[in-house]
């Protein structure tokens, strides 16, 4: 065959190969898709987000098209016709194209994943200047068409390096060590993961870049990128399976914490003292208050076993109950401020009340004079909605909040079940001695 005898049997060999390739790349990647659309069907998968999804998602698409160009080259290296001439120009340039962005897709996962919580000056100095050089590079791609910098196609439409191709290259093994230097600086800090993966999509990219410079008929290039491809499927689904079971675990603990964090017998002892000493002096308000009490224990009962979201009128309610009762004990020094501005929509049940506890009494209390106000406002705000538990209270460090004690372990309860159970998030701005303000974000997406 005429395409046979001009590519040569090794070269025809790989693009069957990576044909083949690229049609299980295909499925997939359609496979990858088609589960991410059933889980937004189940109530508890929806919740779930499973890291680095999207992530390898636009790594094979990437991937896809570095081979697809790759194939056409191939085909038509060679061939003199107009359409070859054509066709190797245009897809001679997605090539390096693809390739240039598979060298930026790596570095900026590194940034995402390592260096940017590493904080380190220096690296942080380096992964911006090699940014640069990536844009650099692109911007010699799209003028190699006019200056044949980078490559050149001859008279019988044949690929050749040309005198910039060095620097592309250069470039890119710059890269890659640069990213394998930060990795093993960092190994023992970087998750499972992203360890297990980085193995490969490293070293084997540089071993192709080192033999491509002896050997340019092989494409070694395309070979380790399918290779690392493959790796990284397989080292997906199990990271997958094993994220799956361990939400599944955390959500068990933290349900044990809440229904722990709510049986407080310091606050029950205090809330009946309260009501035995108004039962002589008024009757009514005693009537109040006993019935405030039993419907905030039946609240904090029922959410032991309770399965998804509640209205937020509801979770509100709940946390007037809580505060009548702390109203009870302490009257004028506790003050209630309600700006409600948007009430349609729901919430993890026990997100409100555990923050306005906090606030109560880790940040009123704790004032000197014992005194304090409480604001607990809500608004919508670029199609998310937002609630704020606001106190003028003692205020304390943002960093302390790592810290497993006591004063923090119901806002870093919250803080937990809003990301696994609706991908939520909790905001906390506080100062030492100037109070503190707790905002929760919720999208609507996770409630449709």
């Amino acid at each position: 065959m005429e395409i046979i005898e001009r590519m040569g049997l090794g070269i025809f060999v790989q693009i069957i190969m990576e044909m083949s390739f690229n049609l299980i790349l295909l499925i997939i990647v359609l496979v990858m898709l088609i589960g991410i659309n059933e889980d937004k069907k189940h109530s508890f998968m929806r919740k779930v987000s499973v890291p680095y999804t999207k992530t390898i998602l636009l790594f094979y698409l990437l991937v896809l098209g570095y081979n697809v160009a790759h194939v056409v080259i191939s085909c038509y290296e060679g061939a003199v016709t107009r359409k070859a001439v054509v066709l190797m120009q245009i897809f001679m340039f997605f090539y390096f194209w693809f390739g240039e962005s598979l060298t930026l897709f790596f570095l900026e996962v590194l940034w995402k994943k390592v260096l940017k919580k590493m904080k380190n000056r220096f690296l942080t100095a380096v992964f911006r200047a090699l940014r640069v050089l990536q844009f650099l590079i692109f911007m010699l791609l799209i003028t190699n068409p006019f200056t044949d910098f980078l490559y050149y196609m001859d008279e019988q439409n044949g690929y050749h390096r040309a005198d910039g191709y060095w620097i592309w290259f250069g470039n890119s093994i710059l890269t890659f060590v640069f990213i394998g230097g930060v990795c093993v600086l960092y190994w023992k800090k970087i998750d499972l993961f992203f360890r297990k993966t980085i193995n490969i999509c490293v070293v084997i990219p540089l071993l192709a870049f080192i033999l491509n410079v002896f050997e340019q008929r092989v494409n070694m290039n395309n070979i380790a990128v399918i290779l690392a491809a493959l790796h990284i499927y397989v080292v997906y689904e199990e990271y997958k399976t094993r994220y799956a079971v361990e939400i599944c675990r955390e959500m068990e603990r933290m349900q044990i914490k809440l229904m722990l964090s709510q049986i407080q017998p310091h606050f029950l002892y205090n809330s009946l003292t309260s009501i035995i000493y108004y039962a002589d002096k008024d009757p009514g308000k005693t009537k109040t208050a006993l019935v405030d009490f039993s419907r905030y224990l039946r609240k904090n009962l029922e959410a032991i076993s309770a399965e998804g979201p509640v209205r937020f009128e509801d979770e509100l309610e709940h946390t007037k109950k809580y505060l009548a009762l702390e109203k009870l004990r302490f009257e004028e020094k506790l003050k209630i401020v309600y700006e409600i501005e948007d009430r349609d929509f729901s919430l993890p049940v026990l997100t409100l009340q555990p923050l306005v506890e906090n606030a109560v009494k880790h940040g009123i209390r704790k004032n000197r004079d014992g005194t304090g106000q409480v604001t607990i406002r809500t608004f919508r705000k670029a199609e998310k909605h937002v609630i704020e538990v606001i106190d003028d209270g003692v205020g304390f460090d943002v960093e302390s909040l790592s810290q497993s004690d006591d004063t923090h372990i119901g806002v870093m309860n919250v803080k937990k079940r809003l990301g696994m159970e609706c991908g939520g998030s909790l905001e906390v701005e506080s100062k030492p001695g100037e109070g503190t303000k707790c905002r929760i974000i919720l999208s609507d997406e996770w409630m449709e």
